[in-house]
């Protein structure tokens, strides 16, 4: 997706289902497809037909089923961002699994929705994979284990115990969660109540601990060290 130079305004989100029940992927489309700015270019009930549907389509987003006929969603998703890393997928699920989670984010998804996610949440999830914000985990069980775990020593926040790993700060932690949500340097700011310079310099320092090269990167290392709320929107 990208910004029309001529208006202004930000081009139509193409977007490809994969379920393979046909009512699922007839009622996200309805849902879908209520923003005019998204449109549904394609369905796919396996993951065959939706790699197909990523090379001919060169979609925005994929909204991917985790359970397919011929193969892992989860499989299907890191083949996507093999073939076309341009295109982001969302994972899908009726049965939320933290495991199913930690898989699909180091798979190179973008986010991971419960299929009971609320309409709004669907359709925001689905512009800001399409923007390249990380979505996190939506509609998941509160339930789930979240970074702030009993008994972490002091400046541990992260809970490492090999030397080779990175220890964030607290804080660090806190801005690394909110960056997970997608929220941008300002509203982290505005949330922590300090300054947008000091929220760049933690920022910066956390990039620099655990190698990454970009948001999504961020994502992924916090879903897999468990610093982010699973169950949070």
């Amino acid at each position: 997706m990208a910004v029309d130079p001529g208006t202004g305004t930000k081009e139509v989100v193409a977007v490809v289902i994969v379920d393979d029940h046909p009512l699922v992927r007839e009622g996200t489309r309805n849902i879908l497809e209520r923003d005019a700015s998204i449109h549904v270019v394609a369905e796919a009930a396996t993951g065959a037909e939706a790699l197909a549907a990523a090379g001919e389509l060169e979609p925005d987003v994929i909204l991917l089923d985790i359970h397919l006929p011929d193969q892992s969603g989860i499989e299907v998703a890191r083949q996507v961002n093999d073939l076309r890393p341009a295109t982001k997928v969302l994972m899908l699920t009726a049965h939320p699994d933290e495991e199913y989670v930690i898989a699909a984010i180091a798979a190179g998804a973008e986010g991971f929705l419960a299929k009971t996610a609320p309409v709004d949440q669907l359709i925001a999830a689905v512009h800001a994979a399409a923007e390249g914000r990380p979505v996190a985990a939506v509609g998941l069980p509160h339930s789930m284990p979240t970074g702030a775990r009993p008994g972490r020593p002091e400046g541990a926040a992260n809970g490492a115990t090999n030397l080779d790993e990175p220890v964030l700060t607290s804080r660090e932690v806190d801005v690394l969660a909110l960056l997970a949500e997608g929220l941008a340097n300002k509203a982290i700011a505005f949330r922590l109540n300090i300054s947008r310079r000091t929220v760049e310099g933690h920022i910066s320092r956390i990039f620099s601990k655990v190698g990454a090269s970009c948001r999504t990167e961020l994502l992924r290392y916090a879903v897999q060290h468990r610093l982010v709320d699973l169950g949070k929107p």
